[in-house]
């Protein structure tokens, strides 16, 4: 598993650098309730916490990344168009990010 930023032409930023220590880089939350589920990934590089999310409620879904920095910046890019695929399954190879508040302090 590996996150990547930028164009197919120019990468950005590829984290990690080998792809097969994904599993151990990334962590995992999820929370769920009737008409709502929240899921993301985060994993921390450099000065900066990474946070990709997956949000629907009441039947409306947002997805995109979540950066902040130590300096206290922040930005946010949300997908484009209709949202395909969904992070859930990938919580079953991920640690539980027992830092989330998603998670109440643990994964079930």
């Amino acid at each position: 598993m590996q996150y990547r930023y930028g164009t197919p032409r120019k990468i950005e930023l590829s984290y990690p650098d080998d792809a097969a220590q994904g599993a151990q880089q990334f962590a995992f939350a999820h929370y769920s309730r009737y008409q709502t589920e929240r899921v993301e990934i985060s994993f921390n590089h450099r000065d900066a916490d990474y946070t990709v999310f997956d949000y629907t409620e009441n039947g409306k879904r947002s997805a995109g990344v979540h950066v902040s920095t130590v300096a206290g910046n922040s930005a946010e890019i949300r997908c484009a168009g209709e949202i395909m695929g969904t992070l859930a399954p990938m919580g079953k190879s991920l640690h539980c990010d027992t830092d989330s508040a998603l998670n109440a302090g643990q994964c079930h």
